[in-house]
C-alpha cells in the first residue's frame, strides 16, 4: 500500500464510524509511535476498544493490526510520504521544480528528525580511527561504493572499493 495507506485513511475518513475516525486521526498524527504500539496501547490512546482498532485495520484492507503495522512501517521506512507528489500537464516548470525541492527537503528533514546522533558519533569515530576503509557494493550499489571511495580518498583516508563479488570475498 505504501503511500496509499495514508491516502486511503484520509479518503475514507468520513465513511469510518466515529470510533474508527479516532483511530485514523491518532495514526495520522503519530505514525512513528503506532508502529511500536500493541493493539491495547493504540486502543487506549485513541480512546476506543480493541475490536474497533481491528475493524479499522480491516476497513483499510489489512488482515489485522499486525498487518496494518507492517504496512505502516514499510511506508515510513521507504520515506514515501515525502517522495511522491502529483503533477499535471498544466503545471509549469517552476511548479514542477518546487515540488521536487519540497519533496527532497521533506525527506531530509525526516532523516534529520530520526537521526540517532550518538550512533552517528560512534560511526564517525570508528571511521576516523580506522587504518583503512573498504566499501563493498553489488550491482548499482557498486557505483555508490566507488563514489564513497573517491570521497574518502580526497579526505586522505586509505580506502578501496569493490563491486565484484570475488574481489569482495578475497579482500574481506
Amino acid at each position: 500500500m505504501s503511500r496509499a495507506l495514508f491516502d486511503e485513511m484520509r479518503r475514507r475518513m468520513e465513511h469510518f464510524r466515529r470510533s474508527e475516525q479516532k483511530v485514523a486521526r491518532f495514526v495520522l498524527r503519530n505514525p512513528d509511535e503506532v508502529i511500536h504500539m500493541r493493539i491495547v496501547d493504540l486502543a487506549t490512546e485513541a480512546k476506543v476498544s480493541e475490536p474497533t482498532v481491528v475493524r479499522f485495520c480491516r476497513a483499510l484492507g489489512c488482515n489485522g493490526f499486525q498487518d496494518f503495522k507492517l504496512q505502516l512501517a514499510q511506508m515510513l521506512a521507504s520515506g514515501s510520504q515525502f517522495a511522491q507528489f502529483s503533477m499535471n500537464d498544466s503545471d509549469s516548470v517552476a511548479e514542477f521544480s518546487h515540488s521536487i525541492f519540497d519533496s527532497t527537503v521533506g525527506t531530509l528533514l525526516s532523516v534529520r528528525d530520526r537521526l540517532d546522533n550518538e550512533a552517528l558519533g560512534r560511526a564517525v569515530n570508528a571511521l576516523a580511527m580506522a587504518n583503512r576503509v573498504e566499501f563493498y557494493g553489488f550491482g548499482a550499489s557498486g557505483a555508490v561504493a566507488f563514489d564513497a571511495q573517491h570521497k574518502f580518498f580526497r579526505l586522505q583516508i586509505s580506502t578501496s572499493a569493490y563491486a565484484d563479488p570475488h574481489m569482495q570475498n578475497m579482500s574481506a
